[in-house]
Formats: structure tokens, C-alpha cells, sequence
């Protein structure tokens, strides 16, 4: 293996340890609140824009996952579909848009809604996770911040 590549997978390695390490408490919690909304008869979400819809798309419907997961896709902001790339991301530091994807999403008070944001600091993510838990849903966020 060439000397990039182990770079690379070594700072990738460490940022899973760092993770481990850092991160254990709030993922148990995480996984706790998922768990009694499921057993609650309640449902688990996930939302992201632009590159943060990519894990997003990752964990719904996919071979050995979690099939309980449900999307919520915003017009404009799914990475795949908006083009250019770069409308996406001035959709997503739109303010208000939250409230017209939240009003039309079959989100409900007892539900978990996993919000994923790279950055954890544009308007449609933040104003979205805002306003669900106004609503009574449990937010978990998943952030590089």
C-alpha cells in the first residue's frame, strides 16, 4: 500500500477512535431514545441537505440496515437530483424553508429525527431540528462540529 493511502486510512482510523472514545455516552443515549420510540410505537426519521443527505441515504432501505429508518427529502436540497450542485447549498441557508418541509412531512410528537449537518450551522437543517423538537419530536443531531 502506497504511503497516501496508509496516511489516509490512518487519520480515518484515528477519527473512529476519536469518535469511540469522545463520542460513547451521547451514542448509548442516542441509541436509547431510538429504541423506546420503536418500542413505542413511535417512528425513527433522518434528514440532511446537500452532502449531508448522502449518510442520510445510507442508512434508508439499504441490504443489512436498519430498515426502520424513514428519509425526509426536501425539494432542492437532495444531493442527487438539484443541479448545479451549488443551488443545493443556497437553499439550505434559506430561512423558513424548514417549516414548509416540516408542515408537509408525516412527523409526528414521540417520533425520532436524526438531522444530519456537516457545518451544523445553515438555516434549513438547524430551523428543521428546531421546530421538530417544538413539536414534541426528539432530535438527535449528527454534526463534524
Amino acid at each position: 500500500m502506497g504511503h497516501l493511502a496508509t496516511t489516509y486510512l490512518n487519520a480515518v482510523i484515528e477519527l473512529l477512535e476519536e469518535v469511540r472514545d469522545e463520542e460513547q455516552e451521547g451514542l448509548e443515549a442516542a441509541a436509547a431514545l431510538m429504541a423506546e420510540a420503536v418500542t413505542s410505537g413511535h417512528s425513527l426519521f433522518a434528514f440532511g441537505c446537500s452532502h449531508s443527505s448522502l449518510p442520510v441515504q445510507d442508512i434508508v432501505y439499504r441490504a443489512g440496515g436498519f430498515m426502520l429508518v424513514n428519509p425526509i427529502y426536501a425539494p432542492g436540497v437532495e444531493a442527487l437530483t438539484t443541479r448545479p450542485t451549488t443551488l443545493g447549498s443556497a437553499m439550505e441557508q434559506l430561512p423558513g424553508y424548514a417549516k414548509a418541509v416540516l408542515d408537509n412531512s408525516p412527523l409526528q410528537p414521540g417520533d425520532v429525527l436524526i438531522v444530519v449537518s456537516v457545518a451544523g450551522r445553515n438555516a434549513l437543517p438547524v430551523e428543521f431540528a428546531e421546530l421538530a423538537h417544538e413539536r414534541g419530536v426528539t432530535v438527535i443531531g449528527l454534526t463534524s462540529q
